[in-house]
């Protein structure tokens, strides 16, 4: 017997928001979930931060070709029954490739090419699967300072002025998304998960 396919659920919002421990949280809080993470190659972030305006379009092309693998790997773990839950997708990343445009780093022929190979429609994969895009909504500040206390590689340059247009695009791109409006107050457990009860209120998406 076939099972029924799953659905898949893309985590977006300003670095810092918390979708990472989101997904971990719903992975561990229910076996049928499977997260997959974002994939942050730290060798090509260094060169592309070392020299961000003649490598900021080789370094976005590359980021949106990996989220096409991570969504088709997602559509198979969906086709088998489960629901996979996706850290970052298509429109968070055309939000920071946006950013950079404007600020003359990727060119208008760069950005139109970008913008006409990176649609979810153009991953046969996902045909016949329920694709849910979730905007994880906090303000940029709040997100700043998640920032600095993790102190994660490659996150040092961001500051306020950058998150705050980064989350002008996200509101912009994603006003269709389910928005989740992410409480600076909820406490983490002690495993660095988000509390059961969190959880389960988030498990309708």
């Amino acid at each position: 017997m076939i099972p029924r396919p799953g659905k898949i659920i893309v985590l977006e919002g300003l670095p810092g928001i918390g979708k990472t421990t989101l997904g971990e949280s719903l992975q561990a809080h229910d076996s049928n979930y499977l997260f997959i993470p974002e994939v942050v190659n730290v060798g090509k972030l260094k060169i592309y931060l070392a020299d961000m305006q003649n490598k900021a379009a080789d370094f976005q092309f590359d980021t949106q070709f990996e989220t096409f693998v991570r969504l088709r790997q997602a559509a198979k773990h969906a086709r088998a029954g489960r629901d996979v839950i996706v850290d970052r997708g298509l429109e968070g990343n055309l939000c920071f490739a946006l950013i950079q445009h404007e600020a003359g780093m990727i060119s208008t022929k760069q950005m139109n090419e970008y913008r006409a190979q990176f649609h979810y429609n153009l991953i046969p994969e996902l045909r016949g699967i329920e694709v849910k895009i979730v905007y994880m909504y906090a303000e940029a500040e709040f997100c700043l300072d998640r920032i600095r206390s993790r102190g994660r590689a490659g996150e040092d340059s961001y500051n306020l002025d950058y998150l705050k247009k980064l989350k002008e695009k996200h509101d912009e791109l994603l006003g269709d998304a389910t928005i989740v409006n992410c409480d600076s107050d909820t406490q983490f457990t002690p495993s660095g998960h988000l509390p059961s009860y969190y959880v389960k209120a988030l498990m309708v998406l």
